[in-house]
Order: structure tokens, then sequence, then C-alpha cells
């Protein structure tokens, strides 16, 4: 009986954990990164910067 009473725990852990490992979801992989994806973040990120400075000096010749 004292056996049992030791081996349930143990074979309870060793079973969550196992599921846990075999059923854990999957990470979503990103997708790759295209050249218009880059162009785009660049554009995004000079569209920001223009801003930035017409709203600190107004707008320049």
């Amino acid at each position: 009986m004292a056996g049992f009473l030791i081996a349930l725990p143990i074979g309870i852990l060793a079973f969550w954990i196992t599921t846990d490992a075999l059923y854990a979801p999957k990470p979503i992989k990103p997708r790759p990164v295209t050249i218009p994806d880059v162009w785009s973040s660049i554009a995004e990120a000079q569209n920001t910067l223009d801003a930035s400075l017409r709203m600190i000096y107004g707008d320049l010749p």
C-alpha cells in the first residue's frame, strides 16, 4: 500500500509533464519578411521623421 501511495503521485506528475510537452500549443511561425515589407517600413519611418521635424521646425522651404 505504501508503494502505491508513493507511485501514484509520481505517475500523475509524469503524466502531467508528458501531456504538457506533447500537447502544448505550438508557437506561431512568423511569416518571412519580403522586400516590399522593408520598403514600407523605411517609408513609414521617413514619414514619422518628417512629421516630427515639421512639428518642431514648422514647414521649411
